[in-house]
């Protein structure tokens, strides 16, 4: 006998949904002050109460003191569905944007309908096996014929034209396509049909579930689960994106809401929470919300995951950003849960620094998860269970799950156990709505609770990644080595979008270090958790990446412009302090723990120094103590020059001659004896990626590109400190300014480009022509350093055609190199002997007026003798990131600590629990090093974690292995 294949299969059951229907009506709204109300009365002798709620958007559901998430659109119609539990007052109140923060949302009507019990039951379970059989290919034959015996059990089917509009409006089982286009046509509800006798429906669902069920036995027994396959319930949830952050506090409390409300019917889920700051919204905003939130993570049903106050980028921030995010978002988790996260959580950052297993490791991660690699454009990232090893040697026991949330289908499930290569451990996945979302639903935990005992599926087992993770340990040996940086094969323009965010970041980091520097060494209280948390905030993923809408941007870089003014104002009064009010001095100060030779601009000339009249300013040669001050006294300087106009086509200070030369621009090493740069000059490419515009640089981006030679020179300004060429380039509708300039004593060469862009679908470099073959590329990452192919062998090299720094890169041979130090200009790419800096996009979506009009770059080039070590790189881009300042008063010169930059950089000076002073070095040239550390009035105690929650007062060492992060205690002496 011919049997019906999966096709006619869901036919009958769309039939079948039709004739579990009982009855059914729309509820009518009724008055309430903010949101949508409805008056529920039930009647459960008809059956099984469920509501439908015709919604494309999102909203939440209050009902029997319960609340769910409700949401969906044309492809996501589980969220429509809550199943009524008790009479009274619904409240339903919908969010003000759509799923992915749409202007446009609309509620239709809400339908109470109630379904014969047995009937419903049986369908939705029939359907899943269904849904197996088209994809368990090697057992579909076998699961067809169990699913045809059943449901030849069902004769008293009938075409009711009322039950066949209500089935096809609410469609929780797909309806053949010839019955949605009949709508088009006929009046549905005008089909009639003999009353359905639903005694003898429900007794042949028993009969036809009994079948199944038998059925189903026999086949595990004879196939038995292919693996074991963990699971977690989460939503991901973007801090900001397509919208902003109160639309998020929104989405998080409906999502937390309807997952309490899941649990409590549902003793077995467990779920996931990450982004610390989200549980500070709810102990906030919602503190019943929060005695519950309380309750279930203690009792291991809401699952504690990251650690991280946000789930930031890990490439664009510093080196403390990252460990701050840490530190504040696992000891809120100590303080209020009495328990940090042990698992490491970044579903969705845009690539993974190499230095992140050692913070992380150090903040008390044992695990890390992540999706991301799952976006690989060029090679498929090989491994889903790794070892991560950092660059200092810290291995970090890695999962890579192939979702942001499944919703358990069969093919998903099938999917994640063939990536997973290690077939004897289990393999992870991660199910829920996220984002519009409320994670989990009903249909998601009937799937579980139908296919985790499904014969040729994989056991499925709801654990927490903690528990996974301990199991994956026991078999470490197994485990493949990934070594280096998780680079992310897609979304590369993140790395140069939003200038002003990313210079106003960078510019606010440094400030916050520097202010809680000098609050320890001049012994101030001060309490700046709050700037830090909102600067973490700001360095989430898509923030700090500038791939948000136009509004959500500009809110940002307001709150940063806010942030910067604020903090300085709390530095220079702190400073003021300090300063005998006379008005005949200027004092500098360095925070910085090694003497600055520096050139600075002030409104007063220096007595006896040499000054250089410039824009109404001047120039003068300083020096400051190493974390320290020094005042100097306003009077006559001892040679004091006009800056020079020239007509001459180049410039030189003690280090380089630059020159404009063949219509290029030629850097010559004097003290070397060679050609540094064979020419700077601009690019400008199509920039207009196939997929994700705003995120996305395209490896095809070069081949349309225009070349602008810097040989438009229109001023050249000659000075005994400060020397400058000026050009200025028309391209299209916009217009380049650029100046290069040079400074006595100093070995570094300073161009900037003051643009008025006006381009759309264009990226625009500055490209660096060395006078060197290139062979190799370092790049600063935060807290450490990478090396990067400058000539690719293979397609992992070929696919990192634009890559992301910290505060610099470097091209070098052996015995010579350039240094590029940004500040904010993160995004660069090396091809041999060519460097180029990303300097602006222009993408459409989502904010088509990112970085356009007037904007102004700045950065630093440094050709070098051998190495960037020998050079001092990391010494001279932290100079260049904080710049000296200087206040009117006199005091008396002081340095309060000194070490030695050559051998180790400074990371932070900050007040720890009770009287303990936290001090974060970290080694830069990976080398093994033991520092004198001079420390006036501090004693080294202790050591302790990036936490500060593991103290060491016995055997710890001041010396460092190469790229080691090292957390010292201090106290006062």
């Amino acid at each position: 006998m011919e049997i019906r294949d999966s096709a006619s299969i869901d036919v009958k059951l769309f039939y079948l949904y039709a004739n579990s229907i009982i009855d059914y009506h729309e509820i009518n709204k009724k008055e309430c002050e903010s949101c949508l109300c409805y008056n529920l009365s039930l009647d459960e002798s008809k059956g099984v109460p469920w509501l439908y709620i015709d919604i494309d958007g999102e909203g939440t559901l209050e009902i029997d003191n319960e609340r769910y998430a409700i949401y969906g659109n044309k492809e996501v119609t589980d969220g429509k569905w809550i199943k009524a539990t008790k009479p009274g007052i619904i409240k339903l109140c919908p969010s003000f944007v759509g799923l992915l923060g749409e202007k446009n949302i609309s509620i239709n009507k809400i339908y109470l309908i109630y379904f014969e019990p047995s009937t419903f039951n049986y369908l939705i379970k029939a359907k899943l096996v269904n849904d197996a059989s088209k994809v368990l290919k090697e057992i579909s034959s076998e699961l067809l014929k169990v699913l045809n015996d059943s449901l030849d059990q069902i004769k008293s089917v009938k075409i009711s034209g009322e039950k066949l509009d209500i089935a096809l409006k609410t469609q929780l089982i797909k309806a053949p396509w010839y019955l949605i286009s009949l709508q088009d046509y006929e009046n549905i509800k005008s089909i009639s049909s003999s009353n359905m006798d639903y005694n003898k429906l429900r007794e042949e669902t028993k009969k036809a579930e009994a079948i199944l069920e038998e059925g189903l036995d026999r086949l595990r027994n004879k196939f038995g689960p292919v693996g074991i396959l963990d699971l977690i319930s989460h939503a991901h949830i973007d801090f900001t994106w397509l919208w902003d952050t109160n639309v998020t506090k929104q989405k998080v409390y409906r999502n937390i809401s309807n997952v309490i409300s899941l649990i409590k019917n549902n003793e077995y889920l467990k779920y996931g929470i990450s982004n610390v700051v989200y549980l500070k919204w709810i102990k906030d905003y919602y503190p019943d919300l929060y005695e519950e939130v309380k309750k279930y993570v203690s009792e291991n049903k809401l699952i504690l995951l990251g650690g991280m106050w946000v789930e930031s980028d890990t490439n664009l921030p510093g080196g403390e950003s990252l460990v701050r995010q840490f530190l504040y978002g696992q000891r809120f988790l100590l303080k209020e849960f009495n328990k940090i996260s042990n698992i490491g959580w970044l579903p969705d950052s845009f690539g993974f620094s190499a230095q992140l297993p050692q913070i992380m490791k150090k903040s008390g991660i044992i695990g890390f998860y992540t999706h991301k690699l799952y976006w690989n454009t060029i090679n498929k990232f090989p491994y889903s269970v790794f070892i991560w090893r950092g660059i200092d040697s810290t291995d970090l026991l890695s999962i890579n799950y192939p979702t942001y949330g499944s919703d358990l289908s069969p093919n998903q499930l099938v999917n994640a156990w063939n990536d997973h290569k290690i077939k004897d451990l289990p393999a992870f996945l991660v199910f829920g709505h996220g984002d519009g979302g409320g994670g989990p639903t009903w249909l998601m935990l009937k799937r579980f609770e139908t296919y985790r005992n499904f014969p040729g599926l994989p056991k499925l087992v709801l654990v927490s990644p903690e528990t996974h993770i301990n199991l994956i340990k026991n078999s470490i040996d197994l485990l493949p080595i990934w070594n280096g940086e998780l680079y992310l094969e897609t979304h590369r323009g993140v790395y140069t979008n939003g200038i002003e965010l990313k210079q106003l970041i960078r510019e606010n980091e440094m400030n916050l270090i520097q202010l809680e520097t000098w609050s320890i060494l001049l012994n101030k209280e001060i309490n700046i958790e709050n700037y830090w948390l909102k600067l973490l905030e700001f360095e989430f993923h898509d923030a700090i990446s500038a791939t948000v809408t136009n509004a959500v941007y500009n809110s940002i870089v307001n709150e940063l412009n806010k942030m910067k003014n604020e903090i300085k104002e709390i530095l220079i009064s702190m400073l003021k302090e300090l300063l005998v009010d006379d008005e005949k001095y200027i004092t500098f100060f360095n925070y910085l723990p090694w003497e600055r030779n520096e050139i600075v601009e002030t409104d007063y000339p220096l007595k006896g120094k040499v000054c250089q009249k410039y824009n109404n300013k001047y120039l003068t040669e300083i020096k400051v103590n190493p974390s320290g001050y020094n005042s100097y006294e306003i009077g006559n300087c001892s040679t004091q020059v006009n800056t020079e106009i020239s007509d001459d086509k180049f410039i030189e200070n003690e280090y380089f001659i630059i020159k404009e030369e063949d219509n290029k621009i030629k850097i010559y090493d004097k003290g070397n004896k060679r050609l540094a740069i064979n020419d700077i000059y601009l690019t400008i490419c199509e920039d207009m990626p196939k997929k994700f515009d705003g995120w996305d640089i395209d490896e095809s981006y070069n081949r349309i590109c225009d070349h602008i030679p810097l040989n438009k020179l229109i001023l050249t300004e000659k000075g005994l400190l400060k020397s400058c060429m000026t050009f200025e380039n028309n391209y299209d509708s916009s217009f380049i300014k650029t100046r290069i300039c040079i400074y006595k004593g100093k070995n570094y060469i300073e161009i900037n480009h003051e643009i008025d862009w006006n381009e759309n679908l264009k990226i625009i470099k500055a490209i660096f022509e060395g006078n060197i073959m290139g062979q190799y590329n370092n790049a600063e990452i935060p807290y450490g350093v990478i090396d990067r192919p400058t000539m690719p062998s293979n397609s992992w090299e070929r696919a990192k055609y634009e890559v992301p720094m910290w505060k610099w890169t470097d091209l070098y041979d052996p015995d010579y190199g350039i240094s590029i130090i940004n500040v904010g200009r993160q995004g660069y790419n090396v091809s041999k002997n060519k460097l180029g800096l990303s300097l602006i996009r222009s993408p459409l979506f989502p904010n088509p007026k990112l970085d356009r009009g007037k904007q102004n770059i700045t950065y630093w080039v440094v050709p070098h003798k051998n190495t960037w070590r020998d050079a001092l790189i990391p010494k001279i881009a932290m100079e260049i990131n904080n710049p000296i300042i200087y206040l009117k008063g006199r005091s008396n010169n002081k340095s309060f600590m000194e070490i030695d930059p050559s051998l180790i950089m400074f990371g932070a000076l900050k007040k720890g629990d009770n009287d303990k002073i936290i001090l974060r070095l970290w080694e830069s040239y990976g080398k093994n090093v033991c520092p004198e550390l001079r420390l006036n009035g501090f004693l080294i105690i202790g050591e302790t974690n990036l936490i500060e929650t593991e103290d060491n007062y016995n055997n710890f060492k001041t010396c460092f292995n190469p790229y080691e992060i090292k957390t010292f205690i201090l106290k006062k002496v």
